[in-house]
């Protein structure tokens, strides 16, 4: 197993992403806990809603120029794509930023201020916050892992900082900390893009790019959308039809299923580049099999470990463990649901695409608000299992029609 998973990870420096994901992932759950003793239950409810909210909103702009950025270097190796990438975006998010500003303006007026705030929070900075990232899209198509790794690392690690310090300057005003998340990752992200411009000696360029930039984007876009929404709704839900503490107890038994979720950017930073030119899928399909053998073990050593992993992080929530150990049942599905997209994407299999996640998203929210309507927070618990299991056993149903149809357009 290990020779195999070294021989596929650690080509073209690789395992910077394995590096980064797991320092990533350390920062990020140092972050959580820190935040879920310094703000009760409520305010972490809110704020987590409020992230929510910064995650889904930018999707309605071009959201698929990431995508199509790293599609298009990793094709052409072409240094002159990154600026009219960045402009594309920024042109993109005029209309959804002024309806924003127009939806919270009209929510400030009928007294729901918290709404409001974050609306016009994100209207502003949102644009920005994503314009800076994309840096990371320009190097994974470049395969540049390493510098993915190092320019990430310090900006992300000042990120995490402020968003602590605000939460114990601030700790009864979610609003303030998400606009400190927001500035500190445009700070984070401008510093990244300024170091990757110096690496790669990147200059504006006359040549017209844009037109294959926005052509790729689109579809892309639209799939983001859908599945973006998708992977934010059980926050949604659980804010709007259960309470801001109910999130804050979803999010924190929710956490290591969705952390090792996060582990999908790796396998997707590695396999999109090569897919795009790679049509022979074969020693992917091994790959996922032996990925999800890796996340059946995990699974039960953290149904063991539980318990004391609670006691020793989440004192406040040890009450609700149970209710984590249900949830990291959905890790077990995490790799199919991942390779069905990224293989969609590499065989530009639009329609397959846009279709799957309309079915996953659409059932996923079914399940989920009727698990809320009936049993709360215990109930879209075991709704977010069932919505991955399905997720996964869709994506098996879509893999095995490509296999039997591999040209697709």
């Amino acid at each position: 197993m290990y020779s195999f998973l070294k021989s596929k990870f650690t080509a073209h420096n690789q395992h910077w992403l394995i590096y980064a994901q797991i320092i990533g992932s350390i920062l990020s759950l140092i972050q959580l806990i820190i935040l879920s003793r310094v703000l009760n239950p409520e305010i972490f409810g809110q704020y987590r809603y409020a992230l929510a909210l910064s995650l889904i909103i930018p999707l309605f702009s071009l959201s698929g120029i990431s995508n199509a950025l790293t599609a298009r270097v990793s094709e052409t190796k072409n240094n002159l794509l990154f600026f009219p990438a960045v402009r594309l975006f920024l042109h993109s998010t005029k209309i959804p930023s002024l309806i924003l500003m127009t939806i919270s303006a009209i929510l400030f007026y009928f007294q729901n201020h918290f709404l409001a705030g974050i609306l016009f929070a994100l209207a502003i900075l949102s644009p920005l916050y994503q314009a800076t990232q994309l840096y990371s899209s320009y190097l994974n198509g470049f395969q540049d892992y390493r510098r993915i790794f190092l320019f990430g690392l310090i900006p992300d690690s000042i990120s995490i900082l402020c968003v602590i310090i605000a939460s114990l300057i601030f700790p009864t005003s979610p609003i303030l900390i998400l606009i400190v998340f927001l500035c500190s990752n445009i700070f984070a992200g401008y510093i990244a893009t300024r170091l990757t411009i110096r690496a790669y000696t990147i200059r504006m360029s006359k040549e017209n790019t844009e037109s294959e930039l926005l052509a790729l984007s689109k579809t892309v876009s639209y799939s983001n959308i859908i599945q973006g929404i998708g992977g934010q709704i059980d926050k949604l839900i659980s804010f709007h039809f259960i309470s801001s503490s109910g999130l804050a107890v979803y999010s924190i038994v929710t956490l290591v299923a969705q952390q090792f979720r996060g582990f999908q950017k790796i396998l997707y930073a590695v396999l999109l580049p090569k897919q795009t030119t790679n049509k022979d899928h074969s020693v992917f399909y091994k790959a996922v099999g032996m990925y999800v053998s890796i996340s059946t073990l995990f699974t039960t050593t953290y149904v063991i470990c539980a318990p004391t992993i609670f006691k020793l992080l989440f004192p406040l929530y040890v009450p609700f463990v149970h209710l984590s150990q249900i949830a990291s049942i959905a890790i077990i599905f995490v790799p199919i649901t991942f390779f069905t997209l990224s293989t969609l994407h590499s065989r530009n299999a639009k329609k397959q695409t846009i279709t799957y996640s309309a079915i996953t998203t659409i059932f996923s929210s079914i399940f989920l608000l009727i698990g809320s309507l009936i049993s709360g927070t215990p109930g879209i618990v075991v709704a977010f299992v069932v919505s991955s299991f399905f997720s996964a056993l869709v994506g098996l149903l879509f893999l095995r029609s490509l296999s039997k149809h591999p040209k697709v357009s």
